[in-house]
């Protein structure tokens, strides 16, 4: 396994003798356990965050959208004293910030600090201005290993169709039947493996938490009663988002009854959260002994330290997380996330994919991108107890969450690298030539995966060609077979064929 290999500036500990001390007016909200470490945050983002309106701008990190790749992290070792003059454009809303060291500093007035995981530090302060003053100060002191912002990140911004629209109803009839699970045969391995006896797994997601009363979940959830988000009851992962609801649908439509899934939540009912929100979430789900993380979002500042010892902190704990590649239409092989993936094992890329086996018009895409997936106009479950369509490599990120929980299932004594070289190697390639060059795999075959027999390809009496007028049209296959087809591009099926 690939690991990330880290140079630490060891300092003697007489330097320590011209560090200035945390203030004595500042409150201690944490503890140097991770448990003391989360509940820490959630306290802060409960006081500071649940009256706040978070807005995601350019300048912020946004998740599954096409600022993915936006930088808002600066190293204090690596800036020189003339250059903190002048403090870049950055949000200050949370009014905290991310500082990591391993001695005491001057915190500049954080009126609270939340410390206690890998020599991470939450400070709060009480404006903006106050923020913004203290970072520049950090950015000259020594002794500061790192300094982030606690940006604000999003949910992906890719439309979905509401089930309330005029248009079109949809029901859990329709969530079974989705196009996703013919076009790619996990249908069939369902229909198999549904009735086999396997231990019970779970997985995480971390999002907006869930609708726990959604029709579709009776039996399939384990309550966590996990909210960092700062709005609502902290002890209560109910999702007002809709997003997190979307996503647990996804993974169940995709894994057999044996599989549940535990939801934190840290997205606010708007879709936005802090990435000290976000951290949070993850090391309470890892601390809870879950191995299989779904993140339908993405990582975005380029180098944020907090982030990567937490994706480190999941590594060491043999947690793989299955993440969206993104909605921006860019080449991620240029952002953090994607250079964090390309050294280890435990972290996977996942894009979207169309009725067609095609890449959607909005997913990022690069050799980085680990699989592609359905994620266009899937059926899922909603917020308000229905259903509607998703979209985005939110909704191909539990695709694959639901794929390889089952062929762990099946496979439980492959390790994480023998199941990814397995679902790589029987993806279908992408049949566009000047597409599939920008992934480094194709999309997702589940009937190859599992082994299962894929039906020999239909005879056609014509050869591929333009034709003018009427034509006749044979097809032919082999006895007892039934040969479905379409009009319209789209995958052919017994529902639509």
């Amino acid at each position: 396994m690939k690991k990330i290999i880290s140079s630490i500036l060891c300092i003697s500990l007489l330097a320590s003798i011209f560090c200035v001390p945390v203030s004595a007016t500042t409150e201690e909200i944490g503890s140097s356990d991770i448990s003391g470490f989360i509940n820490g945050i959630n306290e802060l983002t409960q006081k500071y965050d649940a009256d706040k309106d978070f807005e995601v701008t350019s300048d912020n990190i946004q998740s599954e959208s096409i600022s993915d790749d936006a930088s808002l992290y600066y190293s204090a070792s690596s800036v020189s004293e003339n250059e903190t003059d002048d403090v870049p454009e950055l949000d200050f809303q949370t009014c905290r910030l991310i500082v990591q060291s391993d001695i005491d500093f001057n915190n500049y007035g954080a009126v609270e600090v939340v410390s206690g995981f890998k020599n991470f530090h939450i400070l709060q302060y009480n404006t903006e201005d106050d923020t913004k003053n203290a970072y520049k100060n950090l950015l000259n002191d020594p002794y500061i290993v790192s300094i982030d912002i606690d940006a604000v990140i999003s949910v992906d911004s890719v439309e979905t169709t509401s089930a309330t629209s005029e248009e079109t109803t949809y029901t859990q009839e329709d969530f079974y039947n989705c196009w996703s699970l013919n076009a790619t045969g996990m249908d069939k391995v369902l229909e198999y493996y549904n009735d086999k006896q396997f231990p019970e797994i779970i997985v995480g997601v971390i999002d907006s938490g869930v609708n726990y009363n959604h029709e579709l979940f009776e039996g399939r959830l384990i309550r966590t009663h996990f909210n960092s988000s700062g709005e609502d009851d902290p002890n209560d992962e109910y999702d007002k988002s809709g997003h997190g609801t979307a996503v647990t649908s996804c993974i169940v439509k995709t894994t057999p009854s044996n599989v549940k899934i535990a939801n934190y939540r840290i997205f606010n009912s708007k879709g936005k959260a802090s990435e000290s929100a976000l951290c949070a979430g993850f090391l309470k789900a890892i601390d809870d002994g879950m191995k299989i993380l779904n993140a339908s979002i993405g990582f975005g500042a380029d180098g944020a330290a907090f982030q990567l010892a937490v994706l480190k902190y999941a590594e060491d704990n043999n947690a793989f997380i299955i993440c969206g590649a993104g909605n921006g239409a860019s080449n991620i092989d240029v952002s953090f996330a994607a250079n964090y993936i390309n050294t280890s094992d435990d972290v996977c890329s996942v894009g979207a994919s169309t009725k067609q086996n095609l890449p959607a018009y909005f997913t990022n895409y690069g050799k980085r991108v680990d699989i592609v997936a359905p994620g266009l106009d899937v059926v899922s479950a909603d917020k308000d107890g229905s259903y509607s369509l998703f979209s985005g490599t939110s909704a191909s990120t539990p695709y694959m969450t639901g794929v390889f929980t089952t062929l762990t299932c099946v496979y439980p004594d492959l390790s994480t690298e023998e199941k990814m070289r397995m679902i790589k190697a029987s993806s279908t390639e992408i049949s566009e030539p000047y597409i599939k060059y920008c992934f480094e795999t194709g999309v997702i075959d589940c009937l190859a995966l599992f082994n299962f027999e894929k039906l020999k390809p239909v005879e056609i009496s014509l050869d591929a060609g333009v034709y003018e007028g009427p034509v006749t049209v044979e097809l032919f296959a082999e006895e007892g077979y039934e040969i479905y087809y379409t009009m319209d591009q789209t995958y052919p099926s017994p529902t639509n064929g």
